[in-house]
């Protein structure tokens, strides 16, 4: 009898854990002052966020674990810095 019960009980720990695997802790950040319901999947960051007009959609980010800084909502789009600014730019030599 104990075998079973611990067997159940290991069982139902297994289940939940594996439930909560795939859900991520939202980011902090500025775009939670104009931006509900948000979630993270892997590198994908959704969120419903207002803009200027007040009008709430759907908003997306892509490698938000990249941004550098906090990310932000610039009427109803989510950006943030990805720290690009200081890497040389890729120079694509002229065509002759």
């Amino acid at each position: 009898m104990k075998f079973a019960l611990a067997f159940v009980l290991s069982c139902l720990a297994a289940l939940a854990l594996s439930t909560g695997a795939d859900a991520q802790a939202v980011p902090k950040g500025p775009y939670l002052e104009t931006c509900s319901d948000a979630r993270a999947d892997g590198g994908k960051l959704v969120a419903q966020c207002r803009n200027a007009s007040g009008i709430e959609h759907r908003a997306m980010m892509i490698n938000y674990p990249r941004c550098v800084g906090p990310i932000s909502n610039n009427n109803g789009v989510l950006i943030c810095d990805f720290g690009l600014k200081d890497q040389t730019p890729l120079a694509i030599p002229p065509a002759r």
